[in-house]
């Protein structure tokens, strides 16, 4: 090999070596920030192609000396959530990461039932107040079994349809998922980056049971999108149906919703 290909290496393994654990630095910043899946997916690139020069020099027996490298290790350094052990803040981290995501599922699972309070709303009258008196007291459960009625009358059939029945499973089940989420203990799991949700339930037919989940924050993340796709599978459902909810008009009633609910704030301070 000739100095300058020597020198090549020596270089472009330097330089490639400092982006990716800039990289990591900028994916650690980024954490509950706007910029978090791309910093996630950049540093994901780096561990890759360094995963990959490194495979690459050990084939055709080339020092990784030679390529500036040595002592890198692309699937410990470069991991979103490093190995057991190997970094102890890591634990803090998710923890915080869990705590950020399970806020999220709270705040679009809210926007889910204000959803279904509206399409209540609409498919009873035009005057959006009547839909959210009698909407108020109602839980999540009861308000799929009114929106289920009065989906059945306006629709004019005796069965709905199956996308609307599996509209229904999609909603029930983001309310057992938000319920189960918000409603357990957690716990560091043995697990670098883990956590555990622990509850402990004494039904009729099932006894005392304790149930126990492993959880890293890409999970709890994974129901947070769920919850809001849910949404918007609603929304275009009732759109191709009942044209006069329409997406404009939906969010017209929930912006007039949000709207009072903020001058009635200010009244009271």
């Amino acid at each position: 090999m000739s100095d300058v290909h020597k020198n090549y290496l020596f270089d472009l393994g330097y330089l490639l070596r400092e982006k990716a654990l800039e990289a990591k630095e900028h994916q650690q910043q980024a954490r509950g920030s706007g910029d978090e899946a791309f910093e996630n997916g950049r540093l994901m690139a780096y561990q890759e192609v360094m995963s990959l020069l490194i495979s690459e020099a050990e084939s055709f027996q080339l020092p990784i000396e030679d390529l500036h490298i040595d002592g890198l290790e692309p699937n410990r350094d470069l991991r979103q959530y490093p190995l057991p052990g190997s970094t102890p803040w890591i634990n803090k981290l998710a923890r915080e990461d869990c705590e950020r995501a399970i806020g999220r599922i709270c705040m679009a699972f809210q926007e889910l039932e204000e959803l279904v309070s509206c399409l209540i709303g609409l498919l009873i009258s035009e005057d959006n107040q009547l839909g959210t008196i009698l909407t108020a007291e109602l839980s999540f459960r009861n308000k799929l079994g009114l929106l289920y009625s009065l989906y059945l009358y306006r629709a004019a059939v005796s069965i709905p349809p199956e996308t609307f029945k599996a509209l229904l499973g999609k909603l029930h089940r983001a309310e057992e998922r938000r319920n189960t989420i918000l409603h357990s203990n957690w716990i560091k799991a043995p697990g670098c980056g883990i956590l555990t949700r622990h509850k402990y339930t004494a039904k009729s037919g099932k006894g005392f049971v304790h149930h126990a989940e492993n959880f890293v924050p890409e999970h709890i993340e994974a129901i947070v999108t769920e919850t809001r796709e849910t949404a918007d599978d609603v929304i275009a459902h009732f759109d191709k149906t009942f044209p006069a909810t329409a997406t404009d008009k939906i969010l017209q009633v929930l912006e007039s919703a949000r709207t009072a609910a903020f001058m009635a704030s200010d009244k009271r301070t």
